[in-house]
């Protein structure tokens, strides 16, 4: 998700991280701001600590990644790990249109 945001945000992806905690430590916004710094993130990261995002969502799983076109419509989700030539290609099909 970091190469796509640094390829494609001048372009109009817009790349939000959304971090739900699975352990009581990961819920502190100092180690999570911490872990975006160093790990060189450029792009808004959410802390869902209360696990409400997820929900509303329906997902079971992790890692997930979705693309919501600019209307709000999911159109295309992705489930684990791998795979981002997929998502980079998905990605540029919605920036086309």
């Amino acid at each position: 998700m970091k190469d796509l945001h640094e390829l494609y945000a001048r372009n109009g992806l817009v790349v939000i991280g959304l971090h739900t905690p699975e352990f009581p430590f990961e819920r502190d916004p100092n180690r999570v701001a911490n872990a975006v710094e160093k790990t060189g993130l450029r792009y808004p990261i959410a802390l869902d600590s209360d696990n409400t995002t997820w929900k509303l969502y329906g997902n079971q799983y992790w890692p997930r990644q979705t693309l919501i076109d600019g209307k709000g419509i999911i159109r295309f989700e992705h489930i684990g790990e791998s795979d981002y030539e997929v998502i980079g290609s998905k990605a540029k099909e919605l920036l086309r249109e």
